[in-house]
């Protein structure tokens, strides 16, 4: 019952009125004067019929409990009770707020500027001056009116960087105001290694009051995304650690659409949670960008450039039974080694080319001849990529679809030219190009 100690009230001189509360009470007891008996002689006719409703001799004591907690609740409601400490301001002197206003506060940035804004309404009808230093911004410690203030305050938003304490810090230990400030710390809860030296920094100037976000209010950040074989995985982090938290990521296109969601679990105690979502290559390669659901702030979106899309890649060989040992596959080594990053389709020449691949790979075929030489050429001119690899076949002979020409025959080691030992390039000139 914690939460009862932090209910306070904007008019609480109206809760005086439940002292009427007995008054009422004494009120609906009261029973009203017997009828005036008067006879009617018709009533005679009446005499046979049978009455069934019973009229009690007073109002029951649920009934009189009912009506007097709704005259309490509207009082009460009158009071405007509000849940959480009530902003005060009982020095005199100018008041700062030094506001982190970094990306890090965007989750509870209304909270943080509800409390902004009625601190300046507090410091002009006491007619103190105000000084609003923002942590993401160039600090301005200039103490600003009542007016002035209020349109600072009105334009505070967060920005989309981390926030930067120690120039705030700096900034107000270099001004000299006339009076010792009172100092109120909107500050996001994130602890950068020095919160606490600047806690006693601020102290130092005046009396320190930080509100900070609750620890299970604080932001999300998607920090790390790996576009593997079945979709992507993401790594979403908190700061500190707190209890079990849900949420969702999803994945929109170039237009905004939704291409796809996928939940994530936050347990008890750790600040770490994995999601995985799962989309074809095709999705996944028309994906812009990628963001936690119902989180307002930079860190929750991870934007994808021209390198995340994951690339289909197609492998040829010159023999691929299946029967030949994988250690001698001509394709063994470069499935190892692509298979991490791509996606990886294995056939002939014209299945590859229909099958829309992005790169196609051909390994030790010397010449491609009759209408697979016409679609790889056609395939290369568009925007295709073809790697080749050199083999004992290309050896005997090879077409022209190669980067420069290759080299035919054996090479000869002994020469005019031939060395027993390395040879190095000489020294270039100071004054070469």
């Amino acid at each position: 019952m914690t939460w009862l100690a932090n209910i306070t009230f904007g008019t609480p001189w109206i809760l005086a009125a439940l002292i009427v509360l007995p008054a009422i009470w004494f009120l609906l007891r009261v029973t009203p004067p017997l009828p005036k008996r008067v006879v009617f002689p018709p009533l005679r006719l009446l005499l046979g019929l049978r009455d069934e409703e019973q009229t009690p001799a007073g109002t029951p004591w649920w009934l009189m409990l009912l009506r007097l907690i709704a005259a309490a609740a509207v009082i009460v409601a009158l009071a405007e009770p509000q849940i959480g400490r009530k902003l005060e301001l009982p020095g005199s002197g100018p008041v700062v707020l030094l506001v982190d206003n970094g990306w890090t506060a965007a989750a509870n940035w209304s909270a943080h500027k509800n409390l902004a804004e009625e601190a300046v309404r507090l410091a002009a009808g006491q007619r103190r001056a105000v000084a609003i230093v923002q942590t993401a911004a160039r600090p301005d410690t200039n103490l600003l009116d009542a007016e002035r203030a209020e349109r600072a305050v009105r334009t505070l938003e967060p920005r989309p960087w981390l926030a930067d304490r120690s120039a705030a810090l700096a900034a107000l230990s270099k001004t000299t105001f006339k009076a010792r400030p009172e100092i109120l710390w909107l500050s996001d809860g994130i602890d950068d290694g020095h919160a606490r030296e600047a806690a006693k920094t601020l102290s130092r100037l005046g009396p320190l009051r930080i509100y900070a976000d609750s620890l299970g209010k604080g932001p999300l950040a998607v920090t790390g995304i790996v576009n593997t074989a079945d979709g992507f995985e993401l790594d979403v982090l908190r700061p500190g650690t707190g209890g079990a938290r849900n949420g969702a990521v999803t994945a929109y296109g170039d237009q905004g659409q939704i291409l796809g969601t996928a939940h994530f679990h936050l347990a008890d105690g750790r600040n770490r949670a994995a999601a995985r979502l799962g989309l074809p290559l095709e999705m996944r390669n028309e994906t812009a960008r990628v963001e936690i659901d119902n989180v307002d702030d930079a860190g929750a979106t991870w934007l994808l450039d021209r390198g995340a899309p994951r690339r289909s890649v197609g492998l040829v060989a010159a023999t691929n039974t299946g029967s030949e040992e994988p250690l001698l596959s001509g394709l063994f080594y470069l499935q190892r080694a692509l298979s991490p990053y791509a996606d990886l389709h294995q056939g002939t020449i014209s299945e590859l080319l229909a099958r829309g691949v992005s790169v196609l790979i051909v390994a030790d075929i010397g010449k491609i001849a009759g209408a697979d030489y016409d679609r790889v050429a056609k395939f290369v001119e568009g925007g295709g990529l073809l790697i080749r690899f050199a083999g004992d076949r290309m050896a005997s002979g090879v077409d022209d679809l190669v980067p420069v020409p290759l080299r035919s025959g054996g090479r000869y080691l002994g020469s005019a030219l031939a060395w027993a030992a390395p040879q190095h390039l000489a020294p270039f000139p100071d004054d070469s190009p």
